[in-house]
């Protein structure tokens, strides 16, 4: 069998992070990105291709001087070639997918990606 994969299009885009007061700042990336694969030598798989756009917004909290939230929140829809469509799995880039995002490690947590908490002693 011969497979030959490849990203046909992809987009990235890094928003300017917006400051909605001076301790407050939202940002997120937006990204899209299309698979195709063209298979041959075999009959269980077709020549194919699939898209998927995930979106990644975060919030930024200077609660104090010393003390800050971050949060980092993953959407996606889709999951290019990886829901059984390949015989491979072969992630587009080091986004997080649909089914990344969704029941993160079976604690039906989902499109929460980091969360941390800082603080700076003197």
């Amino acid at each position: 069998m011969i497979l030959i994969q490849g990203i046909v299009f992809s987009v990235v885009m890094r928003a300017s992070a917006f400051d909605l007061t001076d301790r407050v700042t939202i940002g997120g990336v937006l990204t899209a990105a299309y698979q195709y694969q063209m298979v041959s030598g075999t009959t269980d798989f077709e020549d194919t291709g699939r898209g998927v756009a995930v979106f990644q917004p975060d919030i930024h909290v200077a609660l104090t001087e010393k003390d800050e939230v971050f949060a980092k929140f993953g959407f996606a829809a889709g999951n290019v070639l990886n829901d059984g469509t390949s015989p491979f799995h072969i992630a587009p880039w080091a986004a997080d997918l649909e089914d990344d995002v969704k029941d993160i490690n079976s604690r039906s947590r989902d499109y929460l990606l980091t969360v941390w908490y800082k603080h700076t002693f003197g």
